[in-house]
């Protein structure tokens, strides 16, 4: 089903107006989407994109296609969950990092409404201890960051659901998207997110890499708590621009983006593919949900 692909990612780029933005939303490389749209191009023998500086521009042709295309998706969706759908029951224990709880609830609220036999139990942990979960069988699947050189099991599979670009955030009291962020961590108190996390660590190599200096007042290990701390000034972090959360319409933060490409996180589901067709249903679910 290689079409039915490339035309999610066309609706994508329709949506974003960027072949970057179109790659975190369907989980691809940005070369991956280029390459996509390339061949849809030729398999429809239609030119659907112009370079406007950086912003991606449909051409007529593309817009005429754009609202065919969407409920072309929608009834491939509603056949699809006709022939997959099987009555699921049972208990599954999932765990989630915390600051994808909301997205999540929401995800498996739905899923609930489909398979009503189904009991889900949700455990909100950090990364880590989803990770440790899934390995010593208390999860069956879990949502999680992704962690290179990460051992599992070979019936364990990943699938990345989104990525979260990284950035400063600091209270608008005391910042402007012009704000340097060199002068903003030598001025101000910088709130640390846990160096054990995955998250953590990451964020620890980008500020050696830039050289970034921080006078560290806080540690913690809730993405959540310090994002509030900032809206109280009580200091700048860096963190992960949350999926679900909207930080970036936030008029009490100020969000500062760093320009680098691998400053970023990945999050996706772990699942354990030996549990039957549970794991894997919830999968589709969850990927269609946050996607």
């Amino acid at each position: 089903m290689g079409s039915i692909r490339f035309l999610r990612t066309f609706i994508a780029v329709a949506q974003t107006g960027s072949f970057a933005k179109a790659a975190n939303q369907v989980a691809l490389t940005s070369p991956a989407v280029s390459q996509q749209m390339r061949a849809l191009e030729q398999e429809l023998n239609k030119k659907l994109f112009q370079h406007d500086g950086r912003q991606i521009v449909l051409t007529s042709a593309a817009r005429l296609l754009v609202p065919k295309v969407e409920a072309l998706l929608k009834d491939y969706d509603a056949l699809r969950n006709e022939i997959e759908y099987e009555e699921l029951a049972g208990t599954v224990t999932i765990g989630s990092i915390i600051s994808a709880l909301g997205v999540l609830s929401h995800a498996l609220l739905k899923l609930k409404e489909l398979h009503p036999k189904l009991n889900v139990r949700l455990q909100g942990l950090r990364s880590n201890d989803v990770a440790a979960g899934m390995l010593s069988g208390e999860l069956q699947a879990g949502l999680m960051v992704e962690t290179p050189g990460l051992e599992k099991p070979d019936h364990f599979r990943w699938t990345r659901a989104y990525s979260e670009p990284l950035c400063l955030i600091a209270s608008a009291r005391i910042a402007t998207p012009r704000s340097n962020i060199p002068s903003l961590m030598r001025n101000y108190r910088f709130i640390k997110y846990d160096g054990s996390t995955a998250t953590g660590a990451r964020i620890e190599k980008i500020l050696r890499r830039h050289r970034l200096v921080a006078t560290e007042s806080l540690e913690l290990n809730s993405l959540p708590s310090i994002v509030e701390l900032v809206r109280q000034n009580a200091g700048i972090a860096m963190v992960p621009l949350l999926k679900g959360f909207d930080l970036e319409h936030d008029s009490s933060l100020c969000i500062l983006p760093l320009r680098s490409e691998r400053a970023c996180r990945h999050v996706g589901v772990m699942e354990n593919t030996a549990k039957g067709p549970i794991t894997a249903t919830l999968r589709h679910h969850l990927l269609s949900c946050l996607r």
